[in-house]
């Protein structure tokens, strides 16, 4: 009977003994390192923001110069996108998020094995600016202009703009109709003032879905009179040095058509602009801080 340090040698000759006649049969021994026998795959991607577009990164092997398909789905959203595997195994792709919510994002075909992953699209952050003429007339109805933005990203909000007193007495809700550049929303906002004297007014915008925030404007207080008006401006109630806003004449009811030219502090800043139903708009940047005199002439 074999005690237990014989065996144990007995059993290390006969594992070197078989190991040796497996070489010499030709029998082929794979070995390779923890990190290379695991499989190499997986999808990377960053938690993402509606309209902003991002990187998605893919890693999965053996299929290098080849086109790999990507499966991206949340709720009754859905779409896919295509990358090419580099060299070095790693394939990126470019999206755009169009709703907020979890997004799964899934490999698809030959890239299957390099799974799935799940990231977070935020809605976009939004602004409202309301641009109030400083005179309206009291028993006419008054247009204001609604500007929704969204500061980041390229698509525009969609939704309503509610207009209420700033003690929180309706007066309209507006859908958004209309669109400055790609990510600007405008609508037009019906007042006909019930009493004269200094009202003041703000803006609410009414998101149509998830994928934006609400957002209230400043308060505005323009003039209520009965007294018809030739001409009024409308701005946004705060404006800032360095920043573009945009200054609008609107002609009172009743006024042909015509143009105007805008000036500050007694200095013109544009030349003559023609009204085009009744507004005519410009593109100003404030060059400095402080009160300044902003007058229209038509």
């Amino acid at each position: 009977m074999l005690n237990s340090a014989r065996r144990s040698r007995t059993t290390r000759r006969v594992a070197i003994a078989a190991l040796a006649l497996g070489i010499a049969a030709g029998t082929t021994l794979v070995v390779g390192t923890g990190a290379q026998a695991a499989s190499k795959g997986g999808i990377y991607a960053p938690n993402g923001m509606v309209g902003v577009p991002e990187q998605i990164q893919v890693q999965v092997s053996g299929l290098n110069g080849q086109t790999i398909t990507l499966g991206l789905s949340s709720g009754a959203n859905a779409t896919t996108i295509n990358a090419v595997v580099g060299a070095n195994g790693w394939a990126t792709a470019t999206w755009t998020p169009t709703a907020a919510g979890a997004w799964t994002i899934n490999a698809l075909g030959s890239a299957l094995s390099a799974g799935t992953t799940t990231i977070t699209v935020a809605p976009v952050p939004t602004y409202t600016v309301l641009l109030a003429q400083q005179s309206v007339q009291q028993g006419v109805t008054n247009t204001l202009q609604g500007a929704v933005v969204a500061p980041i990203g390229a698509i525009a909000p969609t939704g309503n703009v509610y207009l209420a007193t700033a003690g929180g007495n309706g007066i309209t809700t507006q859908p958004i109709s209309g669109a400055f550049g790609n990510a600007t929303a405008t609508v037009g906002l019906p007042w006909n003032p019930s009493t004269g004297g200094s009202t003041a007014i703000l803006a609410t915008y009414q998101p149509s879905n998830g994928n934006f925030t609400s957002s209230t404007s400043p308060v505005s207080q323009p003039f209520a009179t009965t007294a018809n008006t030739t001409v009024a401006m409308r701005w946004p109630a705060n404006l800032y040095a360095g920043t573009t806003s945009v200054l609008q004449a609107v002609l009172g009811a009743g006024m042909p058509q015509g143009s105007v030219a805008f000036s500050m502090d007694g200095n013109g800043i544009s030349g003559s602009i023609p009204t085009v139903n009744g507004v005519a708009s410009y593109q100003w940047t404030p060059p400095s801080a402080g009160i300044h005199t902003i007058a229209v002439t038509y």
